[in-house]
């Protein structure tokens, strides 16, 4: 597995050209942000997302939880929002998938969880810019995870980094 540095903007901008803007979301880790509701009705009137920890065990700590948004389009505020902005971007990552809205977040509720050696169930935070990038040389041990995604791009330091 190799990180490229890469310009966020060309980079997001060819890919997104390639697949098809309704095909972009933003999964923001709600722990990062000091009231992620507010943040997302800042940038749009209707925002199409889901709250992953809604209808689970986690639900009463929904707000700290991951937020999945659906993109409108190349001029989409919170597209510029996470080429633009540096230490803010890693916040959550950018993700590309020919799944629906609804499929997506169906299949990323099947890895809130994860299971210690010692049977102990415990939150699995994949959706962490942070952890993604410790997991990522992992790429096929995570490969489940990652399966219904074209592309995946996080912010570690000044590089932009992309799966597969």
């Amino acid at each position: 597995m190799k990180f490229e540095a890469l310009n966020p903007e060309e980079k997001i901008t060819r890919v997104l050209q390639q697949y098809g803007e309704h095909d972009a979301y933003i999964l923001l880790d709600g722990a990062r942000f000091e009231d992620i509701y507010s943040f997302l009705y800042k940038n749009y009137d209707h925002p199409a997302y889901i709250a992953l920890y809604e209808g689970t065990y986690f639900e009463s700590t929904m707000e700290g939880g991951p937020f999945l948004v659906q993109l409108q389009g190349q001029d989409d505020k919170l597209l510029s929002w996470y080429t633009e902005n540096g230490d803010d971007a890693k916040k959550g990552l950018l993700l590309v998938s020919q799944l629906n809205l609804q499929d997506l977040a169906d299949h990323f509720h099947e890895f809130l969880k994860a299971r210690r050696p010692n049977n102990e169930i415990v939150l699995f935070r994949f959706y962490d810019p942070d952890i993604l990038h410790a997991l990522a040389p992992l790429h096929d041990k995570i490969a489940n995870l990652l399966k219904p995604l074209l592309h995946v791009f996080w912010k570690k330091d000044a590089p932009l980094c992309q799966l597969p």
